[in-house]
């Protein structure tokens, strides 16, 4: 991971340089007077859809009074549609509390890079067919 700071945000911090023996290759061990932010959570409410049953769903909605009313009052009809598919969502797919955790900002990574980082994935699938396509012949 690429850091930068101003010089008044850092102090001279001592450095170890480990030789592993194992390569070329020396680990540079070092800290930095920084604290990392604390976890945040939001909560959020979802349903669950993976245990849907549609037909059972389309079953009981269609047993309604909403499919079954002759009532032309919008306001009626509204509110009747609102607790009806409410309450069959409720019963089919309940919704559930769940606690996410907050992903840091992250201002450098705006459209740009992500535009970028989609080119490149293009160019290299492209580049891929086309050495596939040379290989053939």
């Amino acid at each position: 991971m690429w850091s930068h700071f101003r010089a008044e945000q850092t102090s001279r911090a001592a450095a170890d340089v480990c030789d592993l023996c194992v390569s070329d290759h020396f680990l540079v061990m070092f800290s930095l007077p920084f604290v990392k932010p604390q976890l945040q959570f939001v909560k959020r409410t979802r349903r669950r859809w993976a245990d849907f049953d549609i037909v059972k769903f389309e079953d009981e909605l269609a047993a309604t009074e909403l499919m079954t009313t002759d009532s032309t009052d919008v306001n009626f009809l509204f509110q009747l549609y609102d607790t009806t598919l409410r309450s069959l969502l409720d019963k089919h797919a309940p919704e559930r509390t769940v606690n996410r955790r907050l992903r840091p900002q992250t201002p450098w990574y705006d459209t740009d890079l992500i535009w970028s980082q989609r080119q490149c994935v293009k160019m290299a699938s492209e580049l891929f067919a086309w050495s596939y396509v040379f290989r053939s012949y």
